[in-house]
């Protein structure tokens, strides 16, 4: 999976790479401690619209901090 024409990274530490899908849309959380990764990463969680195969940034967290869930909730 690709954002902004780059390849997602793996986990690669704390962060579980984890996964809830909701209302047709996959939320995929991808861990930030990347090995030689050129900048900085952050955790972040990526949201994948299933219909129309588009890949956009959710929620950055900010260095130090991790979770091992994902869980999307309806309004």
């Amino acid at each position: 999976m690709q954002f902004e024409g780059k390849d997602l990274p793996y986990c690669g530490g704390r962060f579980s790479q984890r996964s809830d899908v909701l209302n047709g849309k996959a939320y995929i959380g991808v861990g930030g401690e990347v090995e030689g990764a050129e900048e900085e990463k952050f955790p972040t969680v990526y949201i994948y619209d299933c219909k129309t195969g588009t890949v956009e940034k959710g929620i950055e967290l900010a260095k130090g901090f991790c979770f091992d869930i994902i869980r999307a909730m309806a309004e």
